[in-house]
């Protein structure tokens, strides 16, 4: 041993290691790596029985089941709602055009005369 011993107390020898100064970066905060990550020691955890795993299983599989159902659901509500406004826009397309007062113009020198509000209700069938 290198140290010295002084009655029955021993004094070890400092390791001598080089200053760090301040970080490039600035960042004081930031601890310096001793090791590299990959070499940490990490155990596996507690590995579950294979009843409690296949219940989890079972109950994800359950719960996914049930959102698509509902999810399908959801659309098709969409889908008759769509289908049925656009049923209600045709009928109503219909009855605008058999409600329609219709009166034709024999005279076409007559369209020259008319005034432009007139001009805009003109439809040509």
């Amino acid at each position: 041993m290198t140290g010295r011993s002084l009655g029955e107390v021993t004094i070890a020898p400092l390791k001598m290691c080089a200053v760090r100064g301040r970080p490039k970066s600035g960042r004081v905060w930031k601890s310096v790596k001793q090791q590299r990550y990959n070499s940490i020691k990490q155990d596996k955890g507690l590995r579950k029985k294979y009843k409690e795993r296949r219940a989890t299983e079972d109950e994800v599989r359950r719960v996914r089941e049930l959102d698509k159902r509902i999810r399908e659901a959801r659309a098709a509500r969409k889908q008759e709602k769509r289908l049925r406004e656009e049923d209600r826009r045709q009928k109503k397309l219909e009855n605008e055009k058999r409600s329609e007062i219709v009166v034709p113009i024999k005279n076409p020198a007559k369209i020259k005369r008319l005034k432009k509000s007139q001009l805009k209700t003109v439809v040509k069938r």
